[in-house]
């Protein structure tokens, strides 16, 4: 039987982008702007007519969330109850959040040295999305930050990465702290190079690096200029890669829904939910 495809819509403020995955290929297949640049729902009719044409016949795909609508933080998981974990990694998350837990949508990654990274976003703004895309009959089967979708698809395919991963598009940069392919922590910085050096060099005193000059892969659209500018002033050695970030969501997406390709890996699509928030 033939594998059908893999479809991502990745959300920014103003506007939505359709990719898809079929094989090894992967494209994006169009783009919608939002309604309302305060209430970032684009026409759903439009978002279906894209859709439909490149062969979604209603099957669930993939909600790529924005970077800005995400809250992190690291949560120790050290001395954690047995009964209530994920409760207590919960109280612990939210005492670093600016809203109360109740109002969230949270999930974890795996603890790398005694320490999970927690990521959370405001349930009620998902839901509307989901709603949204719902009326049109597009169906949301998993929700995820696109820069974390994409990584985990440049993970899971054995890419060494380095000390740091940058992906660089619409406006910002996500700068991920790697430990080995899985990350350890995640900023979001604006492409002004004293933010970025800001970032990077905050991950350096917290968690020197074992090199003199660590080693980061870039992704995306980042001037030549200013990542010799960040390069020189953090003290890290580039490294650019072909990829941009939204294709690479896609090829993220599709992947979640092949075999793990390590003992370590799951083949569940990584980050706050794997269905919709209730």
């Amino acid at each position: 039987m033939a594998r059908s495809a893999a479809f991502l819509l990745a959300v920014e403020r103003t506007q939505w982008t359709v990719a898809r995955a079929l094989g090894d290929r992967v494209e994006r297949i169009g783009q919608v702007d939002a309604e309302q640049t305060d209430s970032p729902l684009p026409p759903a009719d439009q978002l279906g007519r894209i859709l439909r044409e490149a062969g979604y016949r209603g099957q669930g795909l993939v909600l790529g969330l924005p970077s800005e609508m995400v809250l992190t933080a690291q949560v120790d998981c050290e001395n954690l109850p047995r009964k209530n974990r994920r409760a207590a990694m919960l109280y612990r998350l939210e005492e670093q959040l600016p809203l109360d837990a109740e109002r969230l949508t949270v999930d974890f990654l795996p603890p790398i040295g005694g320490r999970a990274l927690g990521m959370a976003v405001q349930t009620e703004h998902v839901r509307r999305m989901i709603e949204h895309l719902s009326e049109a009959g597009i169906e949301t089967a998993a929700v995820c930050p696109t820069s974390l979708l994409a990584l985990w698809g440049l993970c899971r395919r054995n890419a060494d990465l380095g000390d740091y991963c940058l992906l660089a598009a619409n406006r910002h940069v996500d700068v991920f702290r790697m430990a080995g392919r899985r990350p350890l922590r995640w900023h979001v910085a604006s492409g002004e190079s004293g933010e970025l050096v800001r970032s990077i060099h905050a991950e350096l005193l917290s968690h020197p690096p074992d090199e003199d000059r660590p080693p980061a892969s870039v992704f995306g659209d980042l001037d030549e200029a200013l990542c010799q500018v960040v390069g020189t002033e953090a003290g890290i050695e580039w490294c650019r890669r072909d990829g941009e970030p939204v294709i690479l969501a896609a090829a993220g997406s599709a992947r979640a829904s092949s075999p793990p390709t390590a003992p370590h890996e799951s083949s569940s699509t990584p980050g706050l939910s794997n269905l919709p928030p209730a």
